[in-house]
C-alpha cells in the first residue's frame, strides 16, 4: 500500500523518512542500492564525472565546489543528512556533474539506482513528494550559489544572501555560517567581506554582531 505519511498540504518528509524499510532491505540485498562511506575531504565526484545514481546523505556533510583556473575552490552548495543529490541531473537528462562533490566530514551515502527509485515514486505518493521536494529545493540552492559567482558587488551579494534567507517579514538573520564559510559561499575573501560589512553598517544598510545580521532597509 502506498505510504500516506505526508500530503500535498503538509511539508513532505525526507526520502530517508518515507522510504519503506522492506523496500530498502530488498534494494540492498539485490544491489539496487548500496551504502558508500566517504572520508573527510575525499572527493565523491569530479566535475565531468557521469551521474548514474541518486545519492542520499545518511550521515555527514557534502559540498558542491567549483575550482577556478588557479586551483581555488568555491563552495556552491551543501548537502546535510537527509538531502538528495544527483536526482536533478539524472531527471533533467544532463547526467554529468558540472562541479566537483566533496565530503566536508566523514560521510555515509545511500546510492540508489534511479530507475528503481522512479518506479517506487510512481507507486508511493509520499516518496514522489519527497523526491520532488528534494530536487526543487536543491536546484534552487545550486542556482543561488551560481548566482553569487557572477559579477556582482560584494554589497549586492550580501544583500541577496540576506533576502533569500530571511522569511516571513523577518529582518534579523541568525548566522549558521562562520564569517570564513560565508565568504567562501559568496566567493569573496574574508577580509573583503569584513570590510563590506563595516561599510554597509556605516551606510545604515545593516547592523550585525557575532551571531546575526539585521537588514535595516528590507
Amino acid at each position: 500500500m502506498p505510504n500516506t505519511k505526508s500530503s500535498i498540504t503538509n511539508t513532505p518528509l525526507t526520502l530517508l523518512q518515507v522510504l519503506p524499510e522492506v523496500v530498502l532491505t530488498d534494494w540492498i540485498s539485490t544491489g539496487t542500492a548500496r551504502y558508500v562511506r566517504v572520508d573527510e575531504n575525499a572527493l565523491v565526484y569530479l566535475a565531468g564525472d557521469p551521474c548514474t545514481a541518486v545519492d542520499v546523505v545518511v550521515e555527514g556533510q557534502i559540498a558542491v565546489e567549483k575550482m577556478d583556473e588557479e586551483g581555488r575552490l568555491t563552495r556552491i552548495s551543501q548537502f546535510e543528512t537527509g538531502d538528495v543529490f544527483g536526482a536533478n541531473l539524472i531527471f533533467s537528462g544532463l547526467k554529468v556533474f558540472p562541479f566537483g562533490v566533496t565530503a566536508l566530514k566523514p560521510s555515509k551515502l545511500l546510492r540508489i539506482d534511479p530507475e528503481s527509485l522512479i518506479r517506487l515514486a510512481m507507486a508511493d505518493r509520499a516518496v514522489l513528494l519527497s523526491l520532488l521536494k528534494a530536487i526543487s529545493i536543491k536546484s534552487f540552492a545550486l542556482s543561488q550559489g551560481i548566482d553569487y559567482l557572477t559579477g556582482r558587488s560584494i554589497e549586492d551579494k550580501v544583500l541577496i544572501y540576506l533576502r533569500q534567507n530571511l522569511q516571513n517579514g523577518q529582518t534579523r538573520l541568525h548566522m549558521t555560517l562562520s564569517k570564513k564559510a560565508l565568504a567562501e559561499y559568496l566567493d569573496i575573501s574574508r577580509t573583503s567581506l569584513s570590510r563590506a560589512l563595516r561599510q554597509m553598517k556605516s551606510d545604515g544598510l545593516i547592523d550585525y554582531d557575532r551571531s546575526s545580521i539585521t537588514l535595516l532597509k528590507p
